[in-house]
């Protein structure tokens, strides 16, 4: 007869003949029965649906186990050695000829036949789903999803549905551990996983089964780094380490209950009270050895005893922002794991710190506390994996730009390990996710002169690092920077931690819209304008006054940088806590008769040395997509013409933006005001410069 299979609500899938229910049964015998375990099934036979289960033992051996009032025209009875047509339902998983969606049904002659992969609960059995699935988890969407568990034994088919649809079968390893991937599944808000398995004890046949409601699929977010990503939304005193406007941010953030949900292996502090923290409870340092690894999802709390009270600030406006980009209607989910002064050695597996493609690290960056490379991968990380995500936020490099002695600093390898993080994360989490990283703002640390070098050649690794891959980006923020010191009231824990998090954190969710392209609405150019070429001639129109000094003695050339990128014409604005800003009078807070210093510098010998240039001005040609400025150049050499005079040579060949101080004053923007990104470029000379010395 012709025997139909199906799976769960769907009505078709793989097709044979059978003749008998001694061959139907026969179709059943699969692979799972090596090693002699069991497989259950249940069948209802005919329109009174009366059932009969049929239990599968060692070598492919059928017997009827129970039989409750079978249709007159069908005969069932113990089978022996069936293998047979043990093809139709075999292995680990399903591949395109079987089934695809939860029970199987067979028309046997004017009975149906419906077989489920049905289990019922055992209270003994451990089949379980993963904790990270637990409390609400948000599960990302529209990408092949990993989920796992544990079963009771080993060696045992284990199925797992989705709202009652069947989405895949596996068997349990040796050690009891399942693993299945599951189709890409569209936004949902309210989705039931369940898992299914047989249970064995003695000659009984049994099944388990677990459930998990109020699972969604939408778009989840990991964010890691040093402090400035620790940093919580508030602090648990006044005058804490924590973002600005904290009070008002917990007391709104109600509004996203159940809407956008967190994680972090890392207790909250302050701890939620008497709320509880789903998860590990683990201290920063994870060193307690009783602290296990069990991450568990959270729900949005708001208020003073709430659970966003104590999480991430970038994390959290970033997972605020890019939700409302999605019109609301996309679930969040937001993981974190960051240690304050963390190089990003601790951060890879220790095959990615040490290799033969980013070098060796030795000296390590930071042997303090007995702490090692690859410590909060392990710690906070690798437990995570391999749990699909859709997008990795990374906030870190100050701690690589100045590392404990014996070690300097590791900007020349950074690039390589950004690169190698970015490679090693997407294989642990089965993800091709995109990737933000913030860039470093101005700083100087915590002495009293400008101390800290190599920020800006840092902003330029970060850049590299992600500069070769179409899913990643670079958010700048050098004019989102505190205000020039060590500390002060608007940045009252050091410079290098900016307390207003809201505009970085637009910034981020802005470019991982675009690079997921989950924006509701059209999303505009989403980072800003970069330098293409530059080029210097002679200065006709530089004041003096502009230099500080006497143009009329040092050769003086003007400077033009072409941009690309965003909507022009390009603007020019003051930086966030600028003091000179550029130049107006009406916002320079020193005395007006000193020049101000632009941030833009020029070399004009090849890039040993480097001099100032004044503050920009937008050129109006071309569509207003340039810059320009003034310098004065020293003399290099001297050059004895046919007429007798002496004339001064001096030609600039390099240019650089954001490196000549410690906080840039003046930025460039595209007219979606994202600030241009901090460049080096050689200059093209736009003429031969030869100016007289008298």
């Amino acid at each position: 007869k012709k025997i139909e299979l199906t799976r769960g609500r769907a009505r078709t899938c793989a097709f044979g003949t059978h003749t008998s229910v001694r061959d139907w049964t026969a179709a059943l015998a699969t692979s799972a029965s090596a090693g002699g375990s069991y497989l259950n099934y249940y069948l209802r036979f005919g329109r009174n649906n009366t059932t009969a289960a049929i239990a599968q033992g060692p070598h492919h051996q059928w017997q009827v186990c129970r039989v409750a009032a079978i249709a007159r025209e069908t005969t069932v009875a113990p089978y022996s050695q069936v293998s047979q047509h043990s093809n139709m339902l075999k292995g680990r998983t399903l591949d395109a000829s079987t089934p695809t969606r939860s029970g199987v049904s067979m028309m046997l002659g004017r009975f149906q036949i419906a077989v489920v992969l049905s289990l019922c609960v055992q209270s003994k059995a451990d089949l379980s789903f993963a904790s990270i699935f637990t409390g609400g988890a948000v599960l990302q969407r529209n990408e092949w999803v990993a989920i796992w568990g544990t079963a009771d034994a080993p060696g045992q088919l284990v199925s797992l549905s989705i709202d009652g649809v069947l989405q895949g079968v596996t068997k349990s390893k040796t050690d009891n551990s399942w693993h299945i991937n599951v189709p890409p599944q569209e936004t949902s808000w309210h989705s039931t996983l369940s898992i299914e398995s047989e249970v064995s004890l003695g000659q009984a046949r049994k099944f388990s089964q677990s459930n998990f409601t109020n699972v969604k699929f939408g778009e989840v977010v990991l964010c890691s780094g040093q402090s400035n990503m620790q940093m919580p939304v508030q602090y648990g005193s006044p005058g804490g380490f924590c973002a600005e406007n904290g009070t008002e941010e917990v007391a709104a953030a109600h509004i996203y209950n159940d809407k956008i949900h967190l994680l972090s292996l890392q207790e909250p502090f302050p701890r939620p009270q008497p709320i509880p923290w789903n998860g590990t409870g683990c201290s920063q340092y994870n060193k307690d050895p009783s602290c296990v690894a069990n991450p568990i999802w959270n729900d949005v709390i708001g208020g003073q005893n709430g659970t966003v009270r104590g999480f991430s600030a970038v994390c959290w406006y970033t997972g605020k922002i890019l939700f409302n980009k999605m019109n609301g209607s996309v679930p969040v989910g937001l993981m974190v794991g960051s240690v304050g002064g963390s190089p990003i050695e601790f951060w890879l597996p220790k095959a990615s710190v040490n290799n033969s493609i980013c070098g060796i690290d030795n000296p390590p960056c930071d042997t303090r506390n007995n702490l090692t490379d690859s410590e909060f991968f392990l710690d906070f990380i690798h437990p995570l994996m391999p749990y699909t995500i859709g997008s990795v936020v990374w906030d870190q490099g100050e701690r690589d730009v100045s590392c404990f002695p014996p070690a300097t600093n590791h900007i020349a390898r950074y690039p390589c390990l950004e690169r190698q993080l970015i490679r090693s994360w997407r294989a642990g989490f089965n993800s091709t996710f995109a990737y933000v990283s913030v860039q470093l703002p101005g700083y100087i640390g915590d002495c009293k002169d400008n101390c800290v070098p190599g920020v800006y050649e840092m902003r330029l690794a970060q850049d590299v690092g992600t500069t070769a891959d179409v899913l990643t980006g670079v958010t700048v923020t050098y004019d989102l920077s505190c205000p020039f010191g060590v500390k002060n009231v608007q940045c009252p824990f050091g410079t290098v931690h900016n307390l207003n998090k809201v505009p970085i954190a637009t910034r981020i969710a802005t470019q991982l819209a675009a690079l997921r392209n989950v924006s509701a609405a059209p999303v505009p150019t989403t980072v800003g304008p970069r330098a293409v070429h530059a080029t210097a001639s002679p200065a006709i129109q530089c004041p003096s006054a502009t230099l500080g000094r006497n143009a009329s003695d040092i050769p003086t050339h003007s400077v033009t940088i072409v941009f690309s990128g965003g909507t022009m014409p390009l603007f020019t604005k003051g930086t966030q806590n600028c003091d000179v800003c550029c130049g107006d009078r009406a916002t320079t807070k020193t005395s007006p008769t000193v020049p101000p210093v632009g941030d833009f510098d020029v070399s004009c010998d090849g890039g040993q040395s480097w001099v100032n240039g004044s503050v920009v001005s937008v050129v109006r040609s071309n569509g207003g997509d340039a810059v320009s400025f003034c310098v004065a150049c020293p003399g290099v050499s001297t050059t004895t013409l046919s007429n007798g005079r002496d004339m001064q040579e001096a030609t600039p060949t390099h240019v650089r933006y954001t490196a000549n101080q410690g906080f840039p004053q003046c930025a460039v923007y595209n007219q979606e005001g994202h600030p241009a990104y901090p460049f080096a470029l050689p200059v093209t000379q736009a003429r031969a410069m030869l100016r007289s010395s008298h």
